[in-house]
């Protein structure tokens, strides 16, 4: 009674393409090439995932690496495995995970830690960077590129970093960003104008005949956007542009991290005065270091912390530092989420760190397709449900499916699938992408990254026509119209998951599937658990319509389509989206 109809189109590896870029620039820290080169994707949410207001504590995976102020009460903080949280008045508009990364690990890890963060001005967006030089751009922050653009090759590769990064900073509008390098190369995106690099300066990076006394931690930019410091880990000052020179730790009498009377710890981070008439320099033991009008109103030691040692010392390394945006104060923030705040900065939660998750890796036996078919037992369940309620998946049906899934999912080792609480409630579409998504995460694959709207009229055809769905549609960065699709009826969503996932071998309810050997055994499966190039994420279009009373049957049963496209991720926010999986799991996936 239950069947397949429809054939795949096929059931390789989907590849996103990766655009090469060329670059003419030498930018100081790398050496000048204008070959072409695979150009990593920046991943975006923007306008995609909705913004969560700061619980009273923000909580985030792995150490903070890096904090943001949006408002004289809002904060944003990054760790190193993109995770992202907010304090105060601030909102998050997603993170790494979000838009399917699975940390620095699993099976679509970011590509290098993250190491920088910076927020729109006033709020609204951000920016996350990573120590090879991606940039991913949530909310209303736009992308202008990352160090690939110059055709770079990441930390390794035919053409990488002579540095990795290490901070990053916006203009004062927000329409442009600069990146900047352990070596203190500086590379500049959208209006952000290069002033500069300490190579500038006869320096030759970390190496070489003039090398650093210590590589470049921080980067600051001036209030106009027209010029910027840099900070060393010895607490030494660089300026350019209309950035002024106030002094450095060595005007201290400090000799750097050696010497007669060195740091007590490295310089971490760095901020300016609010008019910019100075700044401030942050070592990871608390110590606060003010130049020029920088007004100071404290440090660990005077709130009573002994550094990374003694008596009280700090649970860990302070990471950070961001200036009260409308007044004479600072906070700083340690590794493991502790906020100190100082003079006019309002007192907020600290965050609440937890070790990283290694993400879950593919599981060998629940990635290959089964020996045999697993019969399902709903149907005669879901045949008398939905007769008495001439619809289909009535609670009865999606029940009784539920229970052959669970039973597919065990026989290879897996857990039950998790669904919302209100699944039933959801639109059909809405659970179709769900359940879809449950059989790649909980095999360690990454999930779809969302509905795109721009699917939905090749998906709604294909269930209309009785077919798996044929491209039309014009997608961003999938020039080779790769893409895998399927098709079936059945008297539920659940149900037409199972036969897709457990039923789609030799003498089951795939159409495709006419002899044990046939190329179509199994295929409906390999397309839901396509994968893609590391640099891509996979969107998607579904449609489930209703066949009313199959006579066929003798029922009434439902047609549903989908079909899977990868794009690069740094394509993600060009599209608009009806349903994304960062949705589905604040909804309970």
């Amino acid at each position: 009674m239950k069947r397949l109809a429809g054939s795949t189109l096929f059931r390789t590896t989907l590849y996103a393409a990766a655009l090469g870029a060329t670059s003419a620039f030498a930018l100081a820290g790398v050496a000048s090439t204008a070959n072409a080169s695979a150009r990593l994707a920046i991943a975006s949410s923007a306008h995609t995932v909705p913004r969560t207001l700061a619980t009273s504590t923000p909580s985030m995976q792995g150490n903070v690496v890096a904090i943001a102020a949006t408002s004289s009460n809002g904060l944003l903080f990054a760790s190193s495995t993109g995770s992202v949280a907010a304090d105060g008045s601030a909102v998050t508009a997603g993170d790494a995970y979000t838009i399917g990364h699975t940390g620095l690990s699993g099976s679509n890890p970011i590509s290098a830690p993250v190491v920088g963060m910076a927020a729109l001005p006033g709020g609204g967006g951000y920016y996350l960077a990573t120590a090879s030089g991606s940039v991913y751009n949530f909310g209303a922050a736009p992308s202008h590129g990352d160090t690939y653009t110059y055709g770079i090759t990441g930390l390794s590769g035919a053409k990488p970093l002579n540095a990795p990064i290490v901070a990053m900073a916006t203009t004062p509008h927000g329409n442009g960003y600069w990146l900047v390098a352990a070596d203190g190369g500086v590379f500049n995106f959208g209006s952000a104008k290069f002033y500069g690099s300490t190579y500038t300066y006869g320096i030759t990076g970390l190496g070489g005949t003039r090398p650093l006394n210590a590589p470049i931690v921080a980067m600051v930019p001036t209030p106009d956007g027209k010029g910027y410091w840099l900070i060393a880990k010895d607490g030494g000052v660089f300026d350019f542009g209309d950035a002024k020179f106030y002094g450095s730790t060595y005007t201290y009498g400090i000799t750097g991290l050696h010497g007669n009377r060195p740091l007590a710890a490295p310089i971490v981070g760095a901020a300016a005065s609010p008019n910019g008439g100075g700044y401030y320099l942050v070592a990871a033991d608390g110590g606060v270091f003010d130049f020029g009008d920088a007004h100071f109103a404290g440090s660990a030691y005077s709130i009573g912390y002994t550094g990374l040692h003694g008596s009280n010392p700090l649970p860990s390394p302070v990471s950070g530092i961001a200036p009260d945006p409308n007044g004479n104060g600072y906070w700083a923030i340690t590794k493991s989420g502790k906020l100190l705040a100082f003079g006019s900065a309002a007192t907020l939660p600290s965050v609440s760190t937890s070790p990283v998750t290694p993400a879950p890796t593919p599981s060998q036996n629940a990635l290959k397709n089964p020996t045999s078919n697993i019969k399902g037992t709903y149907n005669q369940a879901c045949f008398d449900a939905n007769m008495a309620a001439k619809q289909t998946d009535t609670p009865a049906c999606l029940q009784a499916a539920l229970v052959s899934l669970n039973a597919g999912r065990a026989s290879e080792g897996l857990p039950n699938v998790k669904l919302p609480s209100n699944f039933d409630s959801l639109s059909r579409i809405d659970q179709l992408f769900i359940l879809i998504n449950e059989e790649r995460v909980v095999r360690g694959l990454p999930p779809i990254y969302g509905i795109a709207s721009a699917l939905q009229g090749d998906a709604l055809t294909g269930a209309q026509n009785n077919a798996d769905p044929v491209l039309t549609a014009n997608i961003p960065s999938d020039p080779y119209g790769n893409y895998a699709s399927i098709y079936a009826f059945n008297y539920s969503t659940i149900a037409d998951v199972f036969d897709w996932m457990y039923d789609d071998g030799y003498g089951g309810s795939n159409y495709d599937c006419t002899t044990p050997t046939s190329s179509g055994c199994w295929g409906h499966r390999d397309n839901i658990l396509s994968t893609t190039q590391s640099v891509g994420s996979i969107v998607m279009g579904v449609a489930s319509v209703n066949t009313n009373f199959a006579a066929s049957t003798g029922t009434y049963m439902e047609k549903d389509a989908a079909i899977f496209v990868p794009i690069l991720t740094s394509d993600l926010s060009q599209m608009t989206y009806l349903y994304t999986w960062a949705q589905a799991v604040a909804d309970g996936a």
